[in-house]
């Protein structure tokens, strides 16, 4: 029998979820590779606490200089959110640290609809807040 770690199921039940509400356009522009019981250590312009993994690569996307993210677990609702100025290319950057992941984020172009949307706008720091 396969285990999941309760991260990564978290992790797939939130992007399921958000295809299934419509927040498919935050998954689609925060697409990118993750790496379990890893963190990339040096980089971080910021450190915020969020509801989830998603709500962390929300964050992410709120900052034009953010690369990727790192999440690590504090407790069974929130987690504290790094936001990384650089993609982790580097092995020598990465830390072990169990139970927080790694995404690398890969931006996606954003139609002019969601880029004049005045919710989205609004909600950069708002929608996944404490």
């Amino acid at each position: 029998k396969m285990r999941i770690s309760k991260i990564a199921r978290s992790a797939l039940l939130t992007l399921l979820f958000s295809h299934i509400l419509g927040l498919g356009h935050l998954s689609r522009e925060a697409q990118g590779s993750i790496m379990y019981d890893r963190a990339l250590a040096g980089y971080v312009i910021a450190s915020l606490e969020t509801h989830g993994f998603l709500s962390c690569a929300h964050k992410c996307l709120c900052y034009p200089s953010c690369k990727s993210y790192n999440y690590h677990p504090t407790t069974k609702e929130l987690g504290l959110c790094e936001i990384n100025n650089d993609e982790g290319d580097l092995e020598a950057n990465f830390i072990g640290l169990k139970g927080s992941l790694f995404a690398k984020l890969t931006r996606q172009e954003v139609s002019k609809r969601l880029e004049n949307n005045s919710i989205t706008n609004r909600s950069c720091f708002n929608i996944f807040s404490v």
